[in-house]
């Protein structure tokens, strides 16, 4: 795999489990996150260096497992191969890639800046796969013409473009960052999903 697209597929990564070990206790009113939660479907990021102009994007299978506060993520290449697998708990997390790399760090925060040299602001993502808002009061819901939800929050936006979806358990989830320093344009779509 190229070098740019193992450092995609770790965006991805980062992407998506930044929120688990370092979500913040949800304030007063805020619904928890679940319990327990097994996801599996596609990805697809776009990633736009804004500093150099290069842009690429990627497609990725995934697996997330979620138990407390404990989440295990795997992304698999169009032929079933393991591409990159994290765990992350409490305490650290961490990064193994298919070329045998690994990076380790307290937070996943802390892992992406290891991996990529740089921070993703996405602590909010594993509220966001659940249809709701990480944090009271930072919040701008909408609905489009086409009845679909969108919302702000952290310098995201988070669109939810099937009405005919639950609440609570969307299948499609349109995520775009504008940067600085990298626009990421994620898309995931969700084709199985067990647990609360």
């Amino acid at each position: 795999m190229p070098r740019s697209v193992a450092r995609l597929v770790a965006v991805a990564f980062s992407l998506m489990v930044a929120a688990c070990a370092s979500l913040p206790p949800p304030p007063s009113g805020a619904t928890a996150a679940p319990i327990g939660r097994e996801l599996s479907g596609r990805l697809s990021v776009h990633y736009h260096d804004l500093s150099t102009d290069h842009e690429e994007t990627t497609f990725a299978n995934f697996d997330w497992t979620e138990r407390g506060e404990n989440v295990q993520l795997s992304l698999f290449d169009p032929l079933g191969q393991t591409v990159a697998r994290i765990e992350s708990n409490p305490s650290n997390s961490v990064l193994m890639l298919r070329d045998g790399r690994r990076f380790v760090g307290e937070t996943p925060e802390a892992l992406t800046r290891e991996a990529l040299g740089w921070t993703l602001p996405v602590r909010g993502l594993i509220a966001w796969l659940g249809g709701r808002s990480a944090r009271d009061g930072s919040l701008v819901v909408s609905s489009g013409p086409d009845h679909s939800r969108r919302l702000s929050e952290d310098g995201w936006t988070i669109l939810y473009p099937d009405a005919a979806d639950p609440p609570d358990a969307p299948r499609r989830i349109d995520l775009s960052f504008p940067g600085p320093p990298v626009a990421i344009d994620l898309r995931i779509v969700i084709d199985r999903r067990s647990g609360s």
